[in-house]
């Protein structure tokens, strides 16, 4: 049994859309998140999404959106979210979203590019939106986008 994820404090689907098999894409990639949390105990990646506190994550159509606050501990000298904590988190939560499309895969990283616009301030409520965009027997390609949940502002963006 994967523990409960206490910083995914909701999920909800704003659309009709299911994933393949039927189920709420949303609640398995919280699922995912625990899945792991759990294998993945003490790792860079698990450690920081367990201090992102994530508080929703949300799923229509095409995308899942994840939201968390920008807080010190995620922030660089600037006071802005880190660079690696954006590569990290986007990792994590693509990740998450492949397996909430797929959750009997797994799967390692061929590619990781990200272009940073403008740094994400303290406090700052943030939103990283992943898409699939091809997902093939062995090969995923995913697309992730960081922005301000406030003004929709793009942070940062790429590929994986």
């Amino acid at each position: 049994r994967m523990p409960f994820l206490p910083h995914v404090v909701m999920l909800r689907r704003s659309g009709p859309w299911c994933g393949r098999s039927g189920f709420d894409i949303a609640s398995v990639a919280k699922g995912s998140l625990e899945k792991a949390m759990n294998q993945h105990k003490g790792s860079f990646g698990m450690n920081l999404i367990a201090s992102a506190r994530v508080a929703e994550v949300v799923s229509d159509r095409e995308a899942l959106r994840f939201s968390f606050a920008v807080e010190p501990h995620l922030a660089n000298g600037l006071e802005q979210l880190h660079g690696g904590a954006y590569a990290a988190l986007a990792d994590v939560f693509t990740t998450a979203h492949l397996w909430g499309v797929r959750p009997d895969v797994s799967h390692v990283s061929m590619d990781f590019s990200i272009q940073y616009y403008r740094g994400a301030p303290l406090n700052a409520r943030v939103i990283c939106e992943t898409r699939v965009a091809k997902f093939g027997g062995r090969v995923a390609f995913t697309h992730f986008k960081f922005l301000d949940a406030d003004t929709s502002a793009i942070f940062c963006e790429g590929s994986h």
